[in-house]
């Protein structure tokens, strides 16, 4: 997308919003092509320092940190039913 500039995007940051007690999720890698590409890549971390080129381009951060960042932003009354709705399901 950045090297194309598909959309007008200049760059781009992934975040993984994942549970850290979902070691399993950070830990394994289920595409066989990706292990057979990437040897190297022996988690989720390992993957993406070998298919990034910035490494600042990816974050990983639990649902509680994102939950957090969110409530204080105070984008207003949708955003707050939002975060009640997550807290409420999930416990964050």
């Amino acid at each position: 997308m950045v090297r194309s500039h598909e959309f007008g995007v200049e760059e781009v940051k992934l975040v993984v919003v994942c549970p850290p007690e979902n070691t399993a999720y950070f830990n394994h890698i289920t595409s066989a092509a990706m292990r057979t590409k990437l040897p190297e890549g022996k988690s989720l971390a390992g993957i993406m320092r070998a298919t990034l080129r910035r490494q600042e381009s990816f974050a990983v951060v639990s649902p509680a940190e994102l939950l957090a960042v969110v409530q204080s932003m105070r984008f207003g009354p949708a955003t707050n039913c939002w975060y009640s709705y997550q807290a409420d399901r999930y416990g964050w």
